[in-house]
């Protein structure tokens, strides 16, 4: 679906509450998998210049 990136900017939210409920949890894997997945959000971002 083109031209749906600037969905991303909604979604990011996701993978940041997701990071915080993985820090209180004794297992870092949760969280370390939520910061990879905006970290690759942030980048697709970037490549599309926001919008795209």
């Amino acid at each position: 679906m083109p031209f749906l990136g600037w969905t991303n900017w909604i979604w990011l939210i996701v993978p940041v509450i997701g990071a915080a409920v993985g820090q209180a949890s004794a297992n870092k894997a949760g969280r370390n998998f939520n910061l990879l997945v905006l970290a690759i959000m942030a980048v697709r971002l970037v490549i599309g210049g926001g919008i795209i």
